[in-house]
């Protein structure tokens, strides 16, 4: 059909795809949308070549490792984003349908994800090996 223009909106992209425009956005943020572009409005489009390679899933997060699982929660959806490769809409939907809550800025320090410095790690070895040979 040549009347057809070679970009789509995500609206039209998800009328074709049976899904919700917000879902393309998302996607599009994340950089599952091969091709997909912003235009100077901000707006995306997204090319009529990639769409078979968009996921049409119900669970569009099906390929999430166990380790993505497991980070979730531990620190911000942003860091683990930046572990993980994946965007931060991406881990706090992973995060979300996995039922993990998100990571308070005031966790308790057993729901922190250790920062120990090498003079406190250095201070536990020793207190470890004094208690080792008080044992023995």
């Amino acid at each position: 059909m040549p009347d057809e223009p070679d970009t789509l909106s995500p609206q039209e992209t998800a009328a074709l795809l049976g899904t919700t425009d917000v879902r393309i956005r998302s996607l599009c943020h994340c950089g599952r949308v091969p091709g997909a572009a912003q235009d100077l409005l901000g707006h995306w489009r997204i090319p009529r070549a990639s769409l078979d390679a968009i996921p049409t899933s119900r669970f569009p997060y099906a390929d999430v490792t166990t380790q993505e699982i497991d980070l979730a929660g531990t620190d911000t959806d942003t860091r683990v984003g930046a572990i993980t490769g994946r965007g931060t809409q991406s881990v706090r939907d992973i995060r979300l349908r996995n039922g993990i809550p998100a990571y308070p800025g005031w966790a308790p320090p057993e729901r922190q994800i250790p920062r120990m410095t090498t003079s406190r790690l250095l201070s536990l070895r020793d207190m470890i090996e004094a208690e080792l040979q008080r044992r023995s």
